[in-house]
């Protein structure tokens, strides 16, 4: 529920060193703990990116497995994504658009984090298809059992565990929005 204190490193300059060349496990640790907390743990909500590369650490060392691997056998696999997966390079020939930003009246072509960097927070390709079909594995009980499903929505400071209420005209979504490199996406189920 981002009541942990940690600082979001993404909106650190000082990260941009690492932002384009892989960065191991105990260097980002060590870059963790180097940053003050933001707050004590428990007294409020804080949107932190820390909190998911951590969160993505625990699950390797809790299953003894990658990050990539999990991510196929308990989400890809059991929902039917088959065009899910740990980010790698972008390749316009396998039909992955470059991203841009609009820059002073020109569009200019985004650099590309090293997926080593986000991690648990953002370090997934998909398309559309597969994040629609996601949501539907999610909401309708296809990987998480019905109580948890309730634990994940119920809302302490207007978040979730991991997803939040959207608003949208009269009605509310539940879902996540991000953005990394140029790209924008957000994620919502009603």
């Amino acid at each position: 529920r981002h009541r942990s204190g940690l600082h979001n490193f993404t909106i650190d300059t000082a990260v941009r060193s690492m932002q384009f060349r892989p960065v191991e496990e105990t260097e980002l640790i060590r870059y963790f703990a180097s940053q003050q907390p933001d707050f004590e743990p428990g007294l409020r909500m804080s949107y932190s990116n820390t909190n998911y590369v951590i969160l993505s650490f625990i699950l390797e060392k809790v299953t003894k497995n990658s990050y990539e691997k999990e991510l196929l056998k308990r989400i890809c696999s059991r929902a039917g994504l088959a065009d899910t997966r740990l980010a790698t390079p972008i390749n316009t020939t396998y039909n992955q658009a470059l991203s841009y930003n609009y820059v002073d009246d020109n569009w200019q072509l985004a650099p590309e984090t090293h997926p080593s960097l986000p991690r648990g927070a953002g370090a997934i390709q998909s398309t559309p298809y597969d994040v629609c079909r996601f949501a539907e594995a999610l909401f309708q009980g296809r990987l998480l059992k019905s109580q948890w499903l309730d634990s994940l929505t119920q809302l302490q400071d207007g978040y979730g565990c991991g997803i939040f209420q959207l608003p949208f005209g009269e009605r509310k979504a539940w879902g996540h929005n991000g953005s990394i490199d140029g790209f924008r996406s957000v994620f919502a189920y009603f």
